[in-house]
C-alpha cells in the first residue's frame, strides 16, 4: 500500500460530516528523489515529486486529481487513516516503459508510460502500519489531456518493476502492490 495510491469509491461522499477534516499540516519532508533516477523529462520529475509530496501532506483533494481518470484513487477513510504514518517515500526506480494496448477501435496501439516504484517506510507504531512498516509500491504514470496522472500498475509491470528494483529480495518478501489493481492494460513492459 503507498498511502497514496488506493481506491477512492464513487459513492463515497466528500463533504459530509463524517469525511469533513480539518486542514491538513504543512507537508511532510518525507519524499528521497536520488537525481540518478530521474527521467530525462523534467516534466515526469516534477510530478512524481508533486504526486509523492502530495500523499504525506493529507490534502485528499489534491491526492485525487493526481490520479487517472481510467480508475478511482483510494477512499477518503483509508487514504485519512494511512498518510500519518508515512515517515518516508523513497523512490527506487522511475522507467520509460511502451505498452501494447488496444485502442477503442480495437486496434493495437503503442502507448508511452513510465513505471515507478517507490518504498514506502510507514511509523511502525501506527496502526496503519500493520505487521508491514515498508513496503514497496509499484504504480504507473500515464499521460492524460497533456498532463501525467497516477495510474494502478499492471500486474506484469509490478513483477518486472520487484524483480529489477525491490528494495528487499529476501525469501517471503511480499510483491511490490500497486492498489487498486482493477486494469490489466497491455504487455509486458519493455525494459
Amino acid at each position: 500500500m503507498l498511502v497514496c495510491a488506493l481506491a477512492c469509491r464513487p459513492d463515497a461522499p466528500s463533504d459530509t460530516p463524517e469525511t469533513k477534516t480539518n486542514p491538513p499540516p504543512a507537508p511532510k519532508d518525507v519524499l528521497v528523489f536520488p537525481a540518478s533516477l530521474h527521467a530525462d523529462d523534467e516534466e515526469v520529475n516534477a510530478f512524481v515529486r508533486r504526486a509523492m509530496e502530495t500523499c504525506a501532506t493529507g490534502d485528499y483533494d489534491r491526492f485525487r486529481l493526481l490520479w487517472s481518470a481510467r480508475e478511482e484513487p483510494l477512499p477518503r477513510a483509508e487514504y485519512e487513516k494511512g498518510w500519518q504514518a508515512v515517515q518516508e517515500i523513497r523512490i527506487l526506480a522511475l522507467q520509460r516503459v511502451v505498452l501494447e494496448t488496444k485502442g477503442e477501435d480495437d486496434r493495437p496501439r503503442r502507448e508511452t508510460v513510465y513505471a515507478l516504484l517507490a518504498k514506502v517506510s510507514l511509523d511502525p507504531q501506527h496502526p496503519a502500519a500493520g505487521d508491514r512498516p515498508v513496503r514497496d509500491v509499484a504504480l504507473m504514470l500515464v499521460r492524460e489531456q497533456n498532463a501525467w496522472r497516477l495510474a494502478s500498475a499492471p500486474r506484469k509491470m509490478r513483477q518486472w518493476l520487484k524483480d529489477r528494483f525491490a528494495s528487499d529480495r529476501s525469501p517471503g518478501r511480499e510483491k511490490a502492490t500497486s492498489v487498486p489493481q482493477k486494469r490489466e492494460t497491455g504487455k509486458r513492459p519493455a525494459p
